[in-house]
């Protein structure tokens, strides 16, 4: 059956770090990870002898007046992992995404661009945008797309991922704001200036609310009682004036309940530094980012505090070390609170240890094509739990 094409809605810890595997865990996943182990060493031997890909050449079609491109992503994903506490483990293959992209130039000032993603058992669009440049500087952008948000979430695009997964306080973030894809209907204006980039982003506040009713319906309204858009709004300073290294900040106001029926009236802030935004044009890279929300007038299960006023507040911090330049370790660790799961204040801890093989190097982004092998644990202070995850990805992009 052929799928429907629908839109999508959607510090390191102190303690049990290196901790052993539970003894009757290992004749579950013994002989599987030391096959895995031996595939990825084959693999990580077959890439350093490879050859980097060509580059593709743009498609025109219909004159010149159309210019057509199309782009792909593919990212298989082997796990490995295992719960401390409860003893569970789970160990398979999986695909993190499957996309197609398409580019259409019109002319020199409008464009359009759209975005499929398939998992296997369904296809989606994540994207559709035209974009209409004013002038070199002032881009208006209209549609279903990511806008102004936190730099770590959907700015930070699928194939410029550090360490396999987004961090976690970023999808936090996009999970209780406009939906788990960070996309929203709406319209942007993004100006460039010289070292700076400013966006102003206008938007439903959710991404499953696509108002396309018209006069001939018997409600405009539709059954909703509606009065206020969200607001979104960043800045960017690029102080070689190259996107390699930068320093940015955002702010938002949402007045819709998100996908997880968050309640109404939530502001968020956040701020980022990054030096080396992209794998293999610094030796050393460093990545620091901050995000606070605040959740108003959320109802509570406490009688004497019926309405009460919740807060998420979570910070990341990454370092990457280019053995060569087609390979790079690296550690990222996050620590975040939600007084929702923790009144009493305890936190979330995350780290992650691995490294990244390129075989594309020599291209502006040279580590879009790569496997990446990364180990993680997540100490849950609020529910009592200490995960471990062994992750092996291969991501092909072009």
């Amino acid at each position: 059956m052929v799928p429907q094409l629908r839109m999508k809605s959607n510090q390191f810890p102190t303690r049990y770090f290196l901790l052993p595997t539970p003894h009757y865990l290992l004749p579950k996943v013994f002989s599987s990870l030391l096959s895995l182990i031996l595939f990825l060493i084959s693999v990580f031997c077959l890439l350093f002898s490879a050859q980097p890909a060509k580059s593709q050449t743009p498609i025109n079609v219909a004159g010149q007046d159309i210019n057509f491109r199309i782009g792909a992503t593919f990212q298989p994903r082997f796990s490995i992992g295992s719960d401390i506490e409860s003893k569970d483990s789970r160990l398979g293959f999986g695909i993190r995404r499957l996309r197609f992209r398409t580019y259409v130039g019109i002319g020199s000032n409008l464009s359009l661009f759209t975005q499929l993603e398939g998992s296997g058992s369904s296809v989606q669009f994540t994207d559709i945008r035209v974009d209409y440049s004013i002038n070199p500087n002032l881009t208006l952008r209209f549609g279903r797309f990511a806008g102004a948000q936190p730099r770590s979430m959907a700015m930070t695009l699928h194939g410029d991922i550090d360490a396999i997964d987004r961090i976690a306080i970023a999808e936090y973030w996009t999970k209780h704001q406009t939906g788990t894809d960070a996309r929203d209907y709406g319209m942007e204006a993004v100006y460039k200036p010289n070292r700076f980039e400013y966006r102003l982003f206008i938007h439903n506040g959710f991404n499953q609310l696509n108002y396309k009713s018209s006069i001939n319906d018997e409600s405009a309204t539709q059954f909703t009682n509606r009065d206020a858009l969200a607001l979104s709004s960043s800045i960017r300073f690029f102080p070689n004036n190259s996107p390699n290294s930068e320093l940015g900040f955002y702010a938002g106001y949402n007045p819709t309940p998100g996908a997880w029926g968050r309640p109404k009236n939530s502001y968020s802030i956040g701020a980022h530094a990054y030096h080396g935004t992209f794998p293999g044009h610094f030796p050393i890279r460093f990545k620091l980012d901050v995000i606070h929300t605040q959740f108003n007038n959320v109802r509570s299960s406490i009688p004497a505090q019926p309405i009460v006023d919740q807060q998420f507040t979570g910070a990341s911090g990454f370092t990457g070390y280019l053995l060569r330049p087609d390979t790079e370790v690296f550690v990222r660790g996050e620590i975040y609170r939600h007084t929702e799961l923790s009144p009493a204040g305890e936190d979330v801890t995350i780290l992650q240890v691995g490294t990244t093989r390129s075989f594309t190097i020599g291209k502006s982004k040279p580590f879009q094509n790569k496997l990446t092998l990364a180990y993680g644990y997540r100490d849950d202070t609020v529910l009592r739990t200490s995960t471990r995850l062994i992750q092996a990805q291969f991501q092909l992009y072009f």
